[in-house]
């Protein structure tokens, strides 16, 4: 259910959290007819259950063609 670690005289505490909340937002460009697109995301969220003491960003990129 988690770990906990001394790192010179500093606790370090990972554990699940059952709760997340989060805000997230993306994209796309098409072209040439829409036989290419481009897409994106981008991503924030937190454990509502220590609200902002577990937190995580992110994001993703992608390339599609239609044959």
């Amino acid at each position: 259910d988690g770990s906990d670690v001394d790192v010179s005289g500093t606790s370090v505490v990972s554990e699940n959290q059952a709760l997340w909340g989060g805000l997230g937002v993306g994209g796309s460009l098409t072209w040439s007819d829409e036989r290419y697109a481009a897409h994106g995301e981008a991503f924030a969220r937190t454990s509502l259950k220590d609200f902002g003491d577990s937190s995580a960003i992110g994001a993703k990129v992608g390339f599609s063609v239609k044959w």
